[in-house]
């Protein structure tokens, strides 16, 4: 009995740890920092996406994302646009390229997951 007690505790321990381990904490005030034109239903649909670019940047450690800056890198034009959202991850600044398209019911995100950048702090 007192055997299966320890095993219990063990594996309570083991999977509490485990689950804690991916527990990232992303920033999802909106709206986000910097000069982004995307309204914030558009950033609320694309936030968490664009995060995911950035964790796979970061350093294995990190589990701290915000959004630090937006820029619009290429104007607006039938309606598509380009932008640069940077996300600060502990040690690093990392620029993920978003290319954003809306029309009357329509609004559409990609990005190019070989433009990502990482820049030291």
């Amino acid at each position: 009995m007192k055997k299966m007690q320890i095993v219990l505790i063990i594996s309570l321990v083991f999977c509490l740890s485990a689950t804690t381990a991916f527990a990232w904490q992303y920033d999802s005030k909106l709206p986000v920092a910097g000069k982004t034109i995307t309204t914030q239903d558009m950033q609320m649909k694309s936030l968490f996406t664009i995060y995911s670019f950035g964790i796979r940047a970061a350093s294995p450690t990190c589990q701290t994302f915000s959004i630090f800056d937006t820029k619009v890198t290429k104007e607006k034009t039938n309606g598509t646009w380009e932008e640069v959202w940077t996300i600060d991850a502990c040690e690093n600044k990392i620029d993920v390229p978003v290319t954003f398209s809306e029309s009357a019911n329509t609004f559409n995100y990609t990005v190019n997951p070989m433009k990502v950048k990482v820049n030291k702090k």
